[in-house]
């Protein structure tokens, strides 16, 4: 079978299937350089056994065996083009990147990019600069208003391993690191935030202590800094090597649970189906245990090469009433997980402490912040609700079906829902105060109408 095709000089890579009939959309060709012969290949896939007819003249449309089950079907386009390589889809956009080494490389660095067009031509210029040089740099564009998507074409143009993925719609830094996971053609993965940088030897030592692909993570120290570079602090965590027998190891308590500070064996995600959440604050926290817990042998090493910049706009410093909302959408994601693969018993206390300790720093950064006084005690009081009941009501709330949930919100079943509470409160519950776990220490006015619903429940029941 033919695995390539030469036209005009540069290489293209043939899928390995062609499926003919199936309707895919449409991606917009005019935002690549056209082929300089598209007679040239027609004529020539004729005789290719693996391209068929019936698509657009210079380009194929194909499925691929060898791409997870959860690829989108609409990621299938390939077109010749004029410098050495090949072009790719990836779900959720309309258009292709070019992956230009037909050889694997040996690292995919990932670099979501939103509106970050100030830091962003540091970042990159320090992953361009490795000593590692076999690697492939995809820069995620997830439909940012700034200049990012020019400055990276720029660079482009002066190194053929950067390639451009670009979003149709936004979907956050989760939908913006699975689209750079989807398309890597590596066997190790790391990221980088396109607010920070990296030192120059970093993915060369990184590769290094995998020990030709031995370790399934290695774990790695960062420095952070102020927007001038000075810094503030390092953190660099203790050698040593971690082995993950029948779940021997802490998935919640290992290692912090940012993606950025660790290299990645990429089948942990592509071949088990892990991805991060969208539109999802803490969507590291919602993701690295279940990866650590397919994971067998970790590696820390006393090394920080990674500039973490500390500024007033990061993610992890901001307060709303989402970053409320999507603490309960992360800890479903995770209950739900331990559930499925029956480690609830197993992560039990330390999933609740990851719990309390989540809340308890975004509280400390409220706490500090520059909301005012009223607003603060609100927020506070609605974080304290929140953290009661995902500790003691999800265990009863995450057996319910959508149906049973609906009905829970519209039919009078109150005392279902308290007795439901009593009955599956964690494991430090007691019998005592178990009733009024999910709102002890709650706002005044919550405890009284919470007392008032189980008044009026009771004198009508009578």
């Amino acid at each position: 079978m033919i695995d390539s095709l030469q036209v005009d000089g540069p290489s293209f890579r043939a899928p390995q299937e062609v499926d003919t009939t199936a309707a895919i959309a449409t991606p917009r060709w005019a935002d690549f350089p056209a082929p300089e012969s598209v007679a040239r290949l027609v004529e020539r896939s004729s005789k290719c056994p693996t391209l068929g007819s019936g698509t657009p003249a210079g380009s194929t449309r194909c499925t691929r065996t060898d791409l997870p089950l959860n690829y989108h079907p609409a990621a299938n386009f390939f077109q010749p083009y004029r410098r050495k390589g090949y072009l790719k889809k990836v779900p959720h956009t309309n258009n292709l990147y070019q992956v230009r080494k037909l050889s694997m490389p040996k690292i995919t660095v990932i670099i979501p990019v939103y509106n970050t067009e100030r830091f962003l031509e540091k970042c990159v210029r320090s992953v361009m600069c490795q000593t590692l040089t076999d690697i492939e740099i995809l820069c995620v564009d997830d439909c940012s208003p700034d200049g990012s998507q020019a400055l990276i074409d720029r660079l482009s143009r002066e190194d053929s391993r950067i390639s451009l993925i670009k979003h149709e719609t936004n979907l956050g830094l989760g939908g913006a690191r699975n689209s750079g996971i989807v398309a890597a053609n590596s066997p190790y993965i790391a990221s980088v935030d396109s607010d920070d940088y990296v030192a120059p030897d970093m993915l060369e030592r990184l590769w290094n202590e995998t020990e030709n692909g031995a370790f399934d993570v290695v774990n790695f120290g960062y420095h952070r800094t102020d927007l001038e570079g000075n810094i503030l602090g390092t953190i660099a965590p203790r050698a040593r090597t971690v082995e993950n027998c029948n779940n021997s190891i802490d998935i919640f308590k290992l290692t912090n649970p940012a993606f950025w500070n660790k290299l990645w064996r990429t089948e942990l995600y592509k071949s088990r189906g892990i991805r991060f959440p969208i539109h999802t604050y803490y969507q590291d926290l919602a993701t690295t245990p279940r990866v650590l817990a397919a994971s067998r042998l970790i590696k820390f090493i006393d090394y920080s090469p990674y500039y973490y910049v500390a500024h007033r706009d990061a993610v992890t410093l901001t307060t709303s009433p989402k970053h409320l909302v999507d603490f309960i959408s992360v800890f479903t994601i995770l209950e739900v997980f331990l559930k499925e693969n029956n480690l609830l018993g197993r992560y039990r206390a330390s999933y609740r402490e990851a719990v309390r300790s989540a809340i308890r720093y975004h509280a400390r950064n409220v706490a500090q912040g520059e909301m005012g006084e009223d607003d603060k005690r609100a927020y506070l009081q609605s974080l304290l609700v929140i953290r009661n009941a995902i500790l003691y009501s999800f265990p009863y709330l995450t057996t319910l079906s959508p149906d049973d949930v609906y009905l829970e919100l519209t039919q009078s079943s109150r005392e279902r829902n308290l007795r439901g509470i009593d009955r599956h409160g964690g494991p430090d519950d007691c019998s005592r105060c178990s009733r009024f776990n999910l709102l002890r220490r709650a706002p005044s006015h919550l405890m009284w109408a919470y007392r008032k619903l189980r008044a009026n429940f009771f004198s009508k029941a009578r």
